[in-house]
């Protein structure tokens, strides 16, 4: 596969005050890409954006997935892989949370910018020790959407909602045969750029709270 152009990119966020369809996993395979069994997946499909908790598997656990290969009840985590768990005992608090398709909106961006966290280092210099230091918690990274004002435009309005709620919420991007790149973010502001001649843009700037990650297929 060659490298491709963003012709046909899609970028969606979550909706504000959407209800995930949580699922309680009966069985998680130790396997790359990691398989899920649940009771029922009715209205689930192939792109779907996961949130994974309490499984009690480090792999899986506080991050998210792309639902892939959707047979019956059962499904891949794309950009999972459990090879390292083999014979986990799932947790009692086992959660997947769905972001069903109608739980995004399409948003029609100019361009995005993604800055990645990083860990500052804290500072326990003594005169036996110039110089010690420890690190310190990772800063969030940060993420800039950048557009243009059409206030008749859905994913606009769902964007200033989302600036107002103060939630997390999670951001996706499907890359035509590229695969995707997932995230979930808290919108902190938004601030308008208005010229003299030309069209009013605006730019979302938010916070990280689960970092972007590029999955995909591996061949």
């Amino acid at each position: 596969m060659s490298i491709t152009s963003t012709k046909g990119l899609k970028i969606w966020l979550s909706k504000s005050g959407v209800t995930t369809t949580d699922l309680i996993p009966t069985s998680i395979s130790s396997t790359d890409p990691t398989e899920i069994t649940v009771a029922d997946t009715t209205d689930l499909a192939d792109g779907n954006i996961v949130e994974v908790n309490g499984t009690d598997y480090p792999e899986l656990d506080g991050k998210l997935f792309i639902i892939s290969n959707l047979t019956g009840t059962t499904f891949e985590l794309l950009g999972a892989d459990t090879t390292n768990t083999a014979g986990g005992v799932i947790g009692d608090d086992a959660k997947v949370a769905v972001y069903q398709t109608g739980d995004m909106q399409n948003i029609c961006l100019s361009s995005i910018d993604i800055s990645p966290g990083s860990t500052n280092t804290i500072d326990i210099s003594t005169f036996c020790a110039p110089g010690a230091s420890l690190p310190g918690n990772p800063t969030p990274g940060t993420i800039t959407l950048n557009g243009y004002v059409d206030i008749e435009a859905t994913g606009y309005k769902e964007l200033i909602k989302a600036a107002e709620d103060g939630d997390a919420h999670m951001l996706k991007i499907d890359i035509p045969n590229q695969g995707y790149i997932v995230g979930k973010m808290v919108i902190g502001s938004i601030s308008w750029g208005i010229p003299i001649e030309g069209s009013v843009t605006y730019a979302a700037n938010a916070s990280m709270s689960v970092p972007m990650k590029h999955v995909f297929e591996q061949s």
